[in-house]
């Protein structure tokens, strides 16, 4: 029997890699050297948003006067330190899954497409993917343009395709798409946040093994 998601398509940064933390460390470099009080993760991922302007105005940055340095700011603090960003434990395990399974695999993320393509390539897993897709600068307006560029790239029915994200934002790119949401609580929203939207929300990627099971 011909199982009910016949593709998969993942969030980058805080689904598949663990850089919340690096987030938040380069978040507060930018605050300690404007003389602010520094975040704490939990903090973080009770407020971070696409776009990011919005996390930034809640941080109470001026976004007016300086948006593009301190975009870039914060870009050259992550990128900085992204190589000590590594992948979550049960990652590999479960693109291992996804291809002995003939389970088609993407990723959709709002990093920036050049960044992306050098970073999954770094860990050794670009092969598993049919199509990597970032955005085109790194101002973190999000990824909802995209969606129906993916739905194109797959041609595959909507509702056979299961979108893996860590945010909010993940809920309403896979919407506009028609696609099918799982969230994951351990990246860069709260669970809390994740559970509030009313969609499944599950903690690794073994527990979501058994969903697609249950699902096929």
């Amino acid at each position: 029997m011909k199982r009910k998601v016949e593709a998969v398509i993942f969030d980058w940064n805080g689904t598949l890699i663990d850089d919340a933390w690096l987030s938040v460390k380069a978040m507060n470099r930018m605050l300690q050297k404007r003389g602010r009080k520094p975040i704490t993760i939990d903090f973080y991922s009770k407020i971070f948003e696409f776009p990011v302007i919005n996390y930034y105005k809640a941080l109470d940055l001026d976004v007016e006067n300086e948006w593009e340095e301190i975009s870039q700011e914060f870009i050259d603090y992550y990128l900085e330190e992204m190589s000590a960003v590594k992948l979550f434990d049960d990652t590999e395990f479960f693109l291992k899954y996804l291809h002995e399974n003939s389970i088609d695999r993407g990723i959709l993320s709002a990093m920036k497409h050049e960044w992306l393509k050098g970073h999954v390539k770094k860990f050794g897993i670009d092969h598993f993917f049919s199509f990597i897709q970032g955005i085109e600068d790194h101002y973190g307006e999000g990824k909802s343009h995209l969606a129906e560029k993916i739905k194109t790239k797959l041609n595959i029915e909507p509702g056979k395709v299961l979108f893996i994200g860590d945010t909010v934002h993940d809920l309403e790119v896979s919407q506009k798409a028609g696609f099918k949401t799982i969230l994951v609580p351990r990246g860069h929203n709260s669970p809390e946040r994740l559970k509030e939207t009313g969609t499944t929300v599950l903690n690794s990627f073994k527990e979501i093994v058994s969903f697609i099971e249950s699902d096929g």
